[in-house]
């Protein structure tokens, strides 16, 4: 994914930005605030429009629940903090200055625990309590957008936001260190485990040269390694009972993190992240051994990976930095009928932990139907679409039953 070079255009403010948390009550006052904040709104809208949110009310409210905690409310209503849970596979966070903070599912499902998603949460909004965005466009510097804002265009967002993001969204390193201080103060208070901030950062340096990290705001400066060791180094100076024990929450994050983990699998396979989604399933299958979906997410990956090999060549360029070439894609042409054979046994598990699962029986469908076995692959996909009529992929797969074979 490209990194794209824009520059803030717009008039000076006053050299001075006071941070929320000194009770200025003068938000919105100046001209070029107004335009941030408008800026804010109307990107706001283009994403509640064009349906790029996370619809699941239940854990909408959980997150929420938990940002009550670690923000503070504000005096002004321009800047009141509202969540948004973006549809990307990307691990990715980060706030605008009007108080929206958005987080992808890639990212959350990634946490383990309500102290790490605390620790997010309080970050994100520190740059807003801080008005880094402000300083940033005061200063009128040249910003480098990373890619992890570009990910929201090639969703279909107007471009026309580029400049407005570059120049409100890219933190420099001592933005991001002052985030983190007021991030964990904000945890202590709140009860929270602060060495969990730390663990947070691990779970992130974990897949910091993942593609599930590719274009993340927690692949960039500081490192993620830098900010853990900093962090230990400031819980090292917190008063005796302040470090531990804290609130955890890993068993109340479970439930929310099984709808994260499942909706990251779908949208990673939609992505033609192939890999990514095995892993996904391989990590669900972990906390609910008894759910299908995550073999069923497995199945998938490796059908996929089957069916398109030159996508799943292009997902290990991108997750390795290894040059493309012809052999990288022949190797995964060569493995086409191991990919298919793990499927096999991935969607016949799924059909056991599940019995008449409508998507496990598409996936042998599509299998034999891959397989040259139009008479095995007939009555299963018939199954699929008797049970499921209203799905997304009904037409291709009753030209698959018409034609006996993939398209």
């Amino acid at each position: 994914m490209a990194i794209l070079a824009c520059t803030a255009t717009l008039a000076c403010v006053s050299p001075t930005v006071r941070p929320l948390s000194d009770g200025d009550p003068r938000v919105g006052e100046s001209e070029a605030e107004r335009k941030l904040l408008a800026d804010a709104g109307r990107l706001r809208e283009e994403l509640d429009r064009k349906g790029l949110l996370f619809g699941d009310a239940k854990v909408l409210r959980y997150v929420e629940g938990i940002a009550g905690k670690v923000i503070p409310a504000n005096t002004s209503a321009l800047v009141a903090p509202r969540l948004r849970l973006l549809r990307s596979p990307a691990v990715n966070a980060f706030a605008l200055p009007n108080g929206d903070i958005y987080l992808t599912i890639g990212l959350l499902s990634h946490l383990r625990n309500e102290a790490q998603l605390a620790m997010v949460l309080a970050h994100e909004f520190a740059h807003v309590e801080m008005r880094h965005g402000l300083r940033a466009y005061e200063n009128r510097r040249t910003s480098i957008m990373a890619a992890h804002i570009a990910d929201l265009f090639l969703l279909g967002t107007s471009l026309a936001y580029l400049p407005f993001m570059a120049s409100v969204s890219q933190f420099s390193r001592d933005q991001e260190r002052e985030a983190d201080r007021l991030a964990l103060e904000r945890m202590v208070a709140a009860g929270f485990d602060p060495t969990a901030a730390i663990a947070a950062f691990d779970v992130l340096r974990a897949v910091e040269h993942d593609d599930a990290a590719t274009a993340s705001a927690y692949s960039s400066h500081p490192s993620n390694r830098e900010r853990a060791e900093e962090l230990q180094a400031l819980v090292a100076t917190l008063k005796p009972g302040q470090a531990s024990p804290g609130q955890v929450g890993e068993a109340e994050f479970r439930a929310a993190r099984r709808a994260l983990l499942q909706e990251s699998a779908r949208l990673s396979l939609r992505a033609g992240r192939y890999a990514l989604a095995f892993r996904i399933g391989e990590d669900a299958r972990r906390d609910f051994p008894d759910a299908a979906w995550p073999v069923l997410a497995e199945g998938e990956a490796r059908r996929l990976m089957a069916q398109d090999p030159k996508g799943a060549a292009n997902e290990e360029v991108r997750r390795t930095g290894r040059p493309a070439d012809a052999g990288l894609v022949k190797s995964y042409e060569a493995r086409r009928d191991q990919f298919l054979a793990q499927a096999r046994q991935h969607f016949g598990e799924a059909l056991r932990l599940e019995p008449g699962s409508a998507e496990a029986e598409r996936g042998l469908g599509l299998i034999h139907a891959m397989s040259g076995d139009a008479a095995l692959a007939a009555p299963l996909l018939k199954a699929y679409l008797e049970k499921r009529p209203n799905a997304p992929d009904r037409l291709y797969i009753a030209d698959i039953v018409k034609k006996g074979k993939p398209p």
